[in-house]
C-alpha cells in the first residue's frame, strides 16, 4: 500500500535521446545511462487538470503573502514553478482557471522508480532534434510515438495507445500522484 502522504518513487527525465534499439536517457536524479529499448517495461501517459484559485480585490497585502507561500510549497514539492498572479482587471473575488498538463512515465528492469516527465518542463528540442516544433502538445505527440516506436515491446497504456493510434485521449486525472499511482499497476 502506498502511503497517503508521499509520492511513490520517482525519478524526472531531462533528457532521452533515441536510438534505434536503445535510450540514452538523463535523469535527475541519478545521472546518464543508456537502456536497451527490451528493458522498458511499460510506457504510460495522462493529462492532469490543474486549477489556479486566483483571489482578486479585498484589502491588505495578506492575500499576496499567502499566494506566494503557497506558490512557493507547490513549487518545492512538484518541482514545476507556479506563478503567483498579478493585479487583475475585472471582478474582484476568486476566480478560478483550469489547465491541462501533460505527463509521460515509463518503468525499466531493475529500476525501482518510475521515470516521468511533465510536458511544460521538459525539453523537446533536445530529445526531437530538427523534428521539434514549437508547440508543446505536438511535441509530446511526436515523442510519444517516437518512444513508442523504439520501446516495442513494452506495455502500453490507454494514453499511449490513443496517441499512436490518433484516437480520442482519456479523460484527465485530479493530480501527478494519481499519475504515479496509475503506473504501480
Amino acid at each position: 500500500m502506498i502511503d497517503e502522504a508521499t509520492f511513490p518513487a520517482n525519478a524526472r527525465l531531462i533528457t532521452v535521446r533515441f536510438g534505434e534499439a536503445s535510450l540514452k536517457i538523463a535523469i535527475d536524479p541519478g545521472g546518464e545511462c543508456d537502456v536497451p529499448a527490451m528493458n522498458v517495461q511499460s510506457l504510460h501517459g495522462a493529462r492532469i487538470r490543474r486549477e489556479h484559485t486566483k483571489v482578486t480585490g479585498g484589502k491588505g497585502a495578506g492575500g499576496a503573502a499567502i499566494k506566494v507561500v503557497g506558490s512557493l510549497a507547490l513549487t518545492a514539492v512538484t518541482g514545476i514553478p507556479m506563478s503567483v498572479g498579478g493585479k487583475s482587471k475585472g471582478k474582484e473575488g476568486p476566480q478560478t482557471k483550469e489547465e491541462i498538463q501533460y505527463a509521460l512515465g515509463m518503468r525499466v528492469t531493475g529500476v525501482a522508480e518510475v521515470w516521468f516527465l511533465i510536458n511544460t518542463s521538459f525539453n523537446f528540442r533536445q530529445s526531437l532534434g530538427p523534428e521539434a516544433g514549437y508547440a508543446a502538445e505536438i511535441n509530446l505527440r511526436t515523442f510519444t510515438r517516437k518512444l513508442a516506436e523504439v520501446c516495442t515491446e513494452a506495455r502500453q497504456d490507454d494514453f499511449f495507445t490513443a496517441v499512436v493510434e490518433g484516437t480520442g485521449l482519456p479523460p484527465p486525472i485530479d493530480s501527478l500522484m494519481e499519475f504515479f499511482r496509475q503506473t504501480q499497476r
